[in-house]
């Protein structure tokens, strides 16, 4: 069985939806923690579950712009002809590996 281009092309833009508001939303988890801090309170005496919290928004800022860029390097491949991870034409199949 295989998947209709219609069907494809909604998941891939809804992956790309995804990635843009979980970056929006660790870029607002980090702000928030840096500006409701209390005046005295150093960034080593947060709590544990401050610091998940940070931590896991710093990975996901750190890998959610790469797998965006790909997914739209994706989109443009199918509906706009160009050849990222076509390898008749130049392109690099390992880099689709490497994204994905």
């Amino acid at each position: 069985m295989s998947l209709s281009p219609v069907n494809i092309d909604i998941i891939i833009n809804s992956l790309l939806i995804a990635g843009i508001s979980s970056f929006l939303s660790s870029l607002n988890f980090m702000v928030t923690i840096n500006n409701m801090r209390l005046l005295g309170l150093i960034i080593n005496c947060m709590p544990l579950f401050t610091w998940s919290i940070l931590i896991t928004a710093l990975l996901l800022l750190m890998t959610l712009p790469i797998l965006t860029g790909a997914l739209g390097m994706l989109l443009l491949d199918i509906h706009f002809n160009t050849l990222y991870f076509d390898s008749n034409f130049g392109g690099d199949p390992v880099l689709y590996q490497h994204f994905f």
